[in-house]
Formats: structure tokens, C-alpha cells, sequence
């Protein structure tokens, strides 16, 4: 990482960035090796949680630490995030993204809730996340034996359906993050998970991973739902909505690893250096990742703003126009008509106050014609893409591919021996050329021992 999106020019001046590190109890070894490694670079941050906790409890009790240091400890911090160490974040986009979301919204950007948002239901009785959904409708019917009690006997209440970021981008304003941190809902669940030794999965099995991205989405419904909010909150998604459903314009977060060129964040899921090192050598090269570009938020407010297919739907839609609404209501399938019937009477919606005022936002990103248009010579390949023609912003290019060129293999290779300081990694030379590899090499070899050091564990 200190490689690669570390390097930006506002990481250190507008962007704090820590490594956050569980370190209570460590033996001396590790608390030593932990010291040189701050005392080197000035952005390791020790954590008051066990240094052996697992998955179970080690994620949700770092969480709520750092949510905790930050919001008392960073009284400047206008946003408070938490990015996994398998995510790519072009800081430099995120803070223009922010900037946009001061101008655009002055009086609810400290109650931004930001990510990439699904929706969940909860068991919180033994900590389990349960049916998934890409939008509310996938989640009222994946959550629907959930709620009725049928998936498991013995795990208490199931909660839901609610929205959750992605674990690798947590993006929460700083008035929010202080209330959430400071909300007895998260303290007592602290307190509880602290005091488990285990925890039974809903198989009745001993739990080996609590989802803490899910927890804390929970945790932001289950205190708007008691009141212990101050306020509505804004969702905004980085999802795409505006471009369709699968657009996802601003993120990658595939298995194939394909970065479109208008991309702030993404997912490394294999934790391979050479794919840090390639998605980085693409965001760097102007000639193919579009760096000049204005973002706009769209905002619904109320319930029904989180179900965009049932807007003009809506209650104030139908008294409008009673006749012509209800008509086109009633030609609706079944299905469609039951989730437009549930959004209203849903607790994520109908109990609570604040949320009946939280806005559902989506990010709309706009790029000048010519951002994306290839330098490329005639003769160069160039995944595809005629020389010299300009190409659609949404057209991504193939990460893994890019991981097996020789600049990137020699790059990788220099960093794991030592023998590149992590700041002296990109030459002019290696950003301009690290990404091109043969049209049509896919996979030149298989993992070998090589590739398996360079994993970041």
C-alpha cells in the first residue's frame, strides 16, 4: 500500500491514513517490531484490543475502536473512513468526491453514510449477517424466511432488511461516526462480544467470522430505530444507480479484476503486489485513466427514496394523481406490487422518525469528451482499443493481465528484495509503460513460489 495509493500527494497533508494494528498483550518482539515500524514511517496506530483475537471477534472490536479513537482523537477529521487492506482508494478522487459533497449538501455532510451499500438482515444475538440483496427489493425477499423466524431457531430476533457498506470502503461523516461511536447500542454489543469466548453460527456450529461492515450497518438501523440518532442520515452509494444497475462506473469489484478508467476504489481480493502495483500504474497514466471529471449527487428523501422502481408510486404520487398513479399501479406484476408494498410498511422506513427524512443518494460522475481517448501509436496493442480513437469512459481494462508485464514483475521483485525504497517505485519510464503487456497473453505462467511471496498478508 505505501507503494502504491499511499503515494498520492494529498495522503499526509488533507488524507490521514493508519494502519490500524490489534496490540494489546503483543509479546515484546512484536510491540517492538510494531515501535520501529512508527517510528519509521508515522502511520501504524495501536489498537487497546487482544493482538491474537481472531475473525470472530478481532474485526467488530477494531472497528469499534478506531471509530472511537477517531472521533475523539481527530477533532479536524470532517470524514472518518475504514478501508480494508485489499482495496485500492485513489485518494485524490475520493477527496474531490468529498469536496463536491461539501458544496452540494453544507448541512448533512457530517451525517454522510458512504460505500458501496447492499442491503442485510442480522441475527444480534450471535453476531450473524443473513440474506443479501443488491437493492431493497433483493433484500425484502431474500430476508423473507429470515423475518418469519424459519432459518434458525435458536439465534433470537432477525433484523432487516438494512443497508451495509462494503467492507472495503467505510466512509461516515464526523458527526455521525461520533454518535455511532458513542451510541449504547454499539457499546453494549461491545461489551457482549468481549465477554464470548464463542460464538454458535446459525448451523449451531461454533462461528468462525463475524462480518464487521454488516455489524456496523446494523448498529446505524438498530439506532435509528431506539432514537439514539440525532438526526436523519444520507446513504450515498457508490453503486451507480444513475447509469443502471450494473454500471458501476466508480468502482471494481470482480473477480476479473476490470477497472473502467472512471474508477476511485478497487477491491484487490487476491492481495497480490503485482496487482497493486498494475491497477496503480493505471490510474497514473493520463493517456488511459480519466483523472478531470465533476461528480454529482442525486438525492430522494424519505422512505420511498430507497426503492427508486417505486418513486412515482409514492403516497404523495397517488394523492396527486389518484386515478392515472393507481392505474399504473394496478398494471404492475404481483411481485412489484408487494415490494412497493412492503418499502412502506418496512421498520428500516416506518418506525423510525429519522430515517422517514434520510436521503438515498447516488454519485453521477461526468468526464470531459476527450478524457478517455488512447495515446497508443498505430501498432501498439492496447487491450483491444483502435490507436489513436477516443473510447467510452465505462470501457475497463484487464488488471490481471496488466500483473504479468515484465516493468511490473521487475517492480515487485525490487520491492519484496528490498532494494526499491517504496517511494522511488514509479520512475516516469515504469508509469508509462508498466501496464502494457502482449495482446492476448492472458496467463504467461501459473503461480509459482515468486508470486505467492508477493501476497500481502
Amino acid at each position: 500500500l505505501r507503494s502504491t495509493w499511499l503515494q498520492f500527494p494529498n495522503v499526509g497533508v488533507d488524507v490521514s491514513v493508519r494502519f490500524l494494528i490489534r496490540c494489546r498483550g503483543a509479546p515484546a518482539s512484536i510491540a517492538r517490531a510494531l515501535t520501529l515500524e512508527n517510528n519509521t514511517y508515522q502511520d501504524v496506530l495501536g489498537l487497546d484490543v487482544a493482538w491474537n483475537e481472531t475473525r470472530v471477534r478481532g474485526p467488530v472490536l477494531s472497528l469499534a475502536a478506531w471509530l472511537q479513537y477517531a472521533a475523539s482523537a481527530l477533532p479536524h477529521a470532517r470524514f472518518i473512513a475504514k478501508v480494508d487492506d485489499d482495496a485500492y482508494v485513489h485518494t485524490l478522487q475520493i477527496q474531490q468526491l468529498l469536496r463536491s459533497i461539501l458544496v452540494q449538501s453544507p448541512a448533512s455532510s457530517g451525517r454522510i453514510y458512504m460505500g458501496v451499500l447492499n442491503w442485510y438482515h442480522w441475527f444480534p444475538q450471535i453476531f450473524s449477517s443473513a440474506a443479501y440483496g443488491d437493492d431493497f427489493q433483493q433484500g425484502v425477499e431474500a430476508g423473507r424466511r429470515c423475518r418469519a423466524g424459519m432459518t434458525c431457531l435458536d439465534c433470537g430476533a432477525c433484523v432487516g432488511p438494512f443497508i451495509a457498506a462494503s467492507g472495503y470502503l467505510i466512509l461516515l461523516g464526523r458527526h455521525l461516526a461520533a454518535e455511532i461511536s458513542n451510541s449504547p447500542l454499539l457499546v453494549s454489543d461491545v461489551a457482549r462480544l468481549s465477554s464470548s469466548t464463542t460464538l454458535p453460527a446459525r448451523n449451531g456450529k461454533p462461528a468462525a467470522l463475524v462480518l464487521e461492515d454488516v455489524w456496523l450497518g446494523s448498529i446505524l438501523y438498530r439506532a435509528a430505530q431506539a432514537g439514539q440518532l440525532q438526526g436523519p442520515v444520507d446513504y450515498v452509494t457508490l453503486r451507480g444507480y444513475g447509469y443502471g444497475r450494473r454500471a458501476n462506473l466508480l468502482y471494481s469489484d470482480a473477480w476479473g479484476l476490470q477497472v473502467p478508467p472512471l474508477a476511485l476504489l478497487v477491491h484487490l481480493r487476491h492481495k497480490l503486489l503485482e496487482r497493486y502495483l498494475a491497477t496503480h500504474a493505471f490510474v497514473t497514466l493520463p493517456s488511459e485513466w480519466c483523472g478531470s471529471r465533476s461528480f454529482t449527487l442525486h438525492c430522494h428523501s424519505g422512505c420511498v427514496a430507497f426503492s427508486p422502481t417505486s418513486l412515482e408510486y409514492s403516497p404523495a404520487a397517488l394523492l396527486r394523481n389518484d386515478a392515472e398513479a393507481r392505474a399504473r399501479l394496478d398494471s404492475l406484476p404481483a411481485a412489484e406490487q408487494r415490494m412497493i408494498g412492503a418499502l412502506y410498511s418496512a421498520p428500516f422506513c416506518a418506525s423510525a422518525a429519522q430515517q422517514s427524512k434520510a436521503r438515498f443518494c447516488d454519485v453521477r460522475v461526468e468526464a470531459p469528451h476527450d478524457c478517455c481517448v488512447t495515446a497508443a501509436k498505430p501498432g501498439e496493442a492496447q487491450e483491444g482499443v483502435t490507436a489513436g480513437r477516443p473510447r467510452h469512459c465505462s470501457t475497463a481494462v484487464d488488471i490481471v493481465t496488466r500483473g504479468h508485464a515484465p516493468e511490473i514483475a521487475l517492480l515487485r521483485d525490487r520491492l519484496l528484495n528490498g532494494t526499491l525504497p517504496a517511494s522511488q517505485a514509479w520512475s516516469r519510464r515504469a508509469g508509462r509503460h508498466a501496464w502494457m503487456a502482449q495482446k492476448g497473453v492472458r496467463r504467461p505462467w501459473r503461480m509459482g513460489a515468486a508470486q505467492r511471496q508477493s501476497r500481502l498478508e
